[in-house]
């Protein structure tokens, strides 16, 4: 993991995921990423982001002031590179193609459905987003923006 310090700090990590490694940039404050579990999503179209290109987006919850941010963490025992659901059903459709996804603007569309309970689980829509291994949560922020 590489610090970019430019007006503000980000960084830059090589993630790996079952089908490829991908590089992705992040600003989470002073949000220690190396060798923690974190929700990516993966699919989205690459973005220059302070002269590096992102393949991703790490997931996190935030106060509403984004003062306060805070990656989401898959629970103990998830697979990494698995993918997430939401609700009952882990049947999935295949992911939407990088280009599909912004032309169609799915993520801007969902995003603002995208909260954390009061139990701090990541949401959509009151379905919590689920690993084979269990739900999906912020770490201390409870009815918090997802992002």
């Amino acid at each position: 993991m590489d610090h970019i310090h430019r007006t503000e700090p980000i960084d830059r990590a090589l993630v790996l995921l079952p089908f490829a490694y991908r590089e992705s940039v992040f600003g989470v404050g002073d949000v220690l990423l190396q060798g923690r579990m974190v929700v990516i999503l993966a699919n989205l179209k690459a973005r220059n982001m302070r002269g590096v290109k992102s393949h991703g987006m790490v997931l996190c919850a935030s106060n509403d002031a984004h003062d306060v941010v805070e990656p989401l963490t898959p629970p103990e025992g998830a697979v990494v590179g698995e993918r997430c659901w939401f609700g009952d059903n882990a049947e999935q459709a295949e992911p939407s193609a990088e280009n599909k996804l912004q032309k169609k603007k799915y993520w801007e569309t969902a995003q603002p459905d995208l909260k954390t309970s009061g139990d701090m689980v990541a949401q959509f829509k009151g379905a919590n987003m689920m690993t084979s291994a269990g739900p999906i949560k912020a770490t201390s922020l409870q009815n918090a923006n997802i992002s």
